[in-house]
């Protein structure tokens, strides 16, 4: 399971008491595990915390639990690799816990509210294997933003990929992000051109 540096920051308040009690952490996690569950506000425990590294850990321990549920595997593997990212960031025990308590009560709950989830074209999160893509449409889309004298247009590109089924996958990327792409697409090309070399 991969985090951020920043998600591992959050975490790594944890190294001790000084910032929170036990108790204040049980609450929290279940908390965080109750918004991500519901769909309720994820600002809701705000209400109990009134440092900004609190909320971090907050916001730390909704994004282990969302890497944790995405992983697809048996619950205890997922406990693992929670424990795993836990001790990496040197959580003290005595908070490794309450956290892994909290992922097993709302981790089916968690997995079922995210297959729920859908992405623009309205397809569910969990496809079927990659799509064989037929075509591809785009359109620039220019916004302009006038303060007094001064304008500043943004120029952002939709696409849409059409896949071989008829699925239609859209993103919007701005020049540096196609051209980003348009380079990782063409190394694609040539590292399976060179493949196909090889194997004739």
């Amino acid at each position: 399971m991969e985090l951020c540096q920043d998600v591992m920051t959050g975490l790594s308040l944890l190294k001790d008491d000084s910032r929170l009690s036990k108790f204040q952490l049980i609450q929290l996690a279940e908390l965080v595990g109750q918004s991500l569950v519901h769909g309720r506000s994820i600002n809701s425990y705000e209400k109990i915390m009134d440092k900004c590294e609190l909320k971090m850990v907050g916001l730390s321990v909704a994004c282990l639990f969302l890497e944790a549920a995405k992983n697809n595997k048996t619950i205890s593997e997922e406990i693992s690799l929670i424990e795993m990212a836990l001790s990496e960031a040197s959580v003290a025990q005595d908070f490794v816990l309450p956290i892994v308590d909290q992922y097993k009560k709302i981790e089916r709950d968690l997995k079922n509210r995210l297959l729920k989830m859908k992405i623009d074209d309205g397809r569910s999160l969990q496809s079927n294997g990659p799509k064989d893509l037929v075509d591809a449409r785009w359109r620039q889309d220019v916004i302009i933003k006038s303060k007094s004298r001064n304008q500043i247009n943004e120029i952002n590109y939709l696409v849409d990929l059409i896949s071989k089924d008829g699925t239609k996958i859209s993103f919007s990327a701005d020049l540096p992000g196609l051209q980003d792409l348009g380079y990782q697409l063409r190394d694609c090309c040539k590292v399976l051109e060179n493949t196909f070399k090889n194997i004739n």
